[in-house]
């Protein structure tokens, strides 16, 4: 998934990228204060715990808000990314890949 956020970065634009940049910055910086080790450092548990109170934007604090867009984002990335594998999408979702039927079979009730 890392690269495929990776080529969504590569071409997003410059505002985009730099408020994805932010997000990351600030996960870390928020991870520092609370459990007093970076993000990627910390175990699962103080991850999640940080995760879950992103994901609850109603009860984040105000100081939150980059972290709660930058979750939103990466979420959103991280789904649509999946969504896109085969994996995802004829595995799990049973979509054939077809873009168009070749014949309508329109309504029967």
């Amino acid at each position: 998934m890392n690269r495929f956020i990776d080529r969504v970065l590569a071409v997003a634009k410059a505002e985009n990228r730099d408020a994805f940049l932010r997000g990351l910055a600030w996960i870390d910086e928020r991870s520092q204060a609370l459990f007093r080790t970076s993000f990627a450092d910390t175990d699962l548990e103080n991850q999640t715990r940080l995760l879950t109170r992103l994901s609850a934007e109603a009860d984040s604090d105000a100081q939150d808000q980059v972290g709660v867009e930058f979750f939103q984002a990466i979420k959103s990335m991280t789904i649509n990314g999946y969504y896109s594998t085969e994996i995802g999408l004829r595995r799990e979702l049973g979509d054939s890949g077809r873009l168009f039927q070749r014949v309508s079979q329109g309504c029967d009730h």
